[in-house]
């Protein structure tokens, strides 16, 4: 069977680009926060303080970041505004979760915090598997990443698990879209 050229020119395209970052273009901490806004408010404020100390120059504080987003404009009484392009955020992350390659700098950082407090958009099964192999494909963590791990006492490796645990892991007594948070707070 013979395959002609141009009908092999797909295959080496390399993975498919990603969605160019959303504007206004956000700090880690409050973008972790726009899109965590239905998350439980103490894991938003952990999380943010986890972001601070790896960014000392952004937000260390969930309320400053709720501050900031509200005087850009982004949110209003606590919800977001059109402004913000949540959807477009939320699709940006689907796109990293789904692409097939590894997640790196603030891609990396940005599906981490949002596995630790819960908010990732896992619409299926599927997406609950990707998000799992791109935390775990993640080989050169950036510092939002180790002060997560250093915060949880984890190395790298149990990082993923912790975050993400198997759909139905029994034994643990997780379950799917459960987060690491809650059982710290028991």
């Amino acid at each position: 069977m013979r395959i002609s050229q141009s009908s092999l020119e797909a295959f080496s395209a390399g993975p498919t680009p990603l969605p160019p970052p959303v504007e206004p273009l956000l700090t880690l901490a409050e973008e972790v926060v726009l899109l965590s806004l239905d998350a439980p408010r103490r894991l938003l404020r952990h999380v943010t303080r986890v972001a601070g100390k790896a960014y000392p120059d952004d937000p260390r504080r969930y309320d400053a970041a709720l501050d900031k987003l509200t005087e850009r404009g982004l949110l209003d009484d606590g919800v977001a505004t059109p402004l913000a392009r949540v959807g477009a955020r939320a699709a940006r992350v689907r796109a990293i979760m789904r692409r097939p390659a590894r997640p790196a700098g603030r891609d990396a950082e940005l599906l981490t915090l949002l596995a630790a407090t819960g908010s990732l958009p896992l619409d299926s099964r599927a997406d609950h598997l990707h998000a799992r192999t791109r935390l775990a494909s993640i080989t050169d963590p950036p510092p939002a990443v180790i002060a997560l791990a250093d915060e949880l006492a984890l190395d790298l490796e149990d990082l993923t698990e912790r975050l993400l645990p198997a759909p139905r892991d029994v034994a643990s007594g997780f379950e799917f879209g459960s987060s690491a948070y809650p059982a710290l707070w028991s």
